[in-house]
């Protein structure tokens, strides 16, 4: 089914303007846009698309909205849909920018963003130790050298003051013993599925023996960076 140039343009303005939460959040309002309101795709040429935004380089809400025109109008259509995505978040921004610089040294704007920025992280991580509690086992990405090597693994954690600190039991000899000796830095992934999502939160951080145990060697790795992912499960 084809689109009107215009008719696209402002169901991506819409999704830009009203999609608040990175772009796997964007992705069910594209879905209402271009699925059931407008029945520009199906939702299984909907699925294919994610996919494919999903593995091209660059922002996944901004990748579906220029693959989403390219499909209904060709090359037009791709500008004018991904215009419309992006005009809402650079005129937003815009606007802030000039604000800021404006009143950038007012007493009182310095004091809100002071009070913002541990807010902020402390709301960052607690929605990535939500998901650590709720998660049964971790996927752990360890490099040998030659390439990576990813095992499925259960896990016990803590907190270190304000650093999450996650440990993991390991076969003294091994082909993840031998990747340790190699590199010691850990890449995590912990997923956490609910009703309508699959949460997951990447962490990384560099193995440390901490202590044996059953003839294992218990590692405690404390988390230095910390990203999470939330990806919609598609409706019944």
């Amino acid at each position: 089914m084809t689109a009107n140039l215009w008719q696209l343009f402002l169901s991506f303005m819409q999704v830009g303007m009203f999609s608040i939460g990175g772009g796997y959040a964007a992705m069910p309002f594209i879905r209402s846009q271009v699925v059931s309101l407008h029945g520009w795709l199906t939702m299984s040429e909907f699925t294919d698309l994610v996919t494919i935004a999903e593995m091209t380089p660059g922002p996944i809400a901004i990748n579906a909205a220029t693959f989403v025109g390219n499909r209904l109008a060709g090359f037009t259509g791709a500008i004018v849909a991904t215009m419309g995505c992006i005009l809402p978040s650079c005129l937003i921004v815009s606007l802030l920018a000039y604000l800021y610089r404006k009143y950038r040294q007012m007493d009182m704007l310095q004091n809100v963003l002071t009070c913002l920025r541990p807010a902020v992280v402390a709301l960052i991580a607690s929605a990535g130790l939500e998901i650590l509690r709720q998660a049964k086992a971790v996927r752990a990405a360890f490099f040998d050298g030659h390439a990576p090597y990813v095992v499925p693994m259960g896990f016990e954690w803590f907190v270190n003051g304000m650093q999450p600190v996650v440990c993991l039991m390991m076969p003294k000899e091994g082909r993840k013993a031998e990747a340790l000796s190699v590199c010691t830095q850990v890449c995590l992934e912990f997923e956490a599925p609910d009703a309508a999502a699959i949460q997951v939160v990447l962490a990384e951080g560099k193995a440390v023996p901490l202590h044996e145990e059953d003839g294992a060697m218990v590692y405690a790795i404390p988390v230095e960076t910390m990203s999470g992912r939330r990806y919609f499960l598609p409706d019944d």
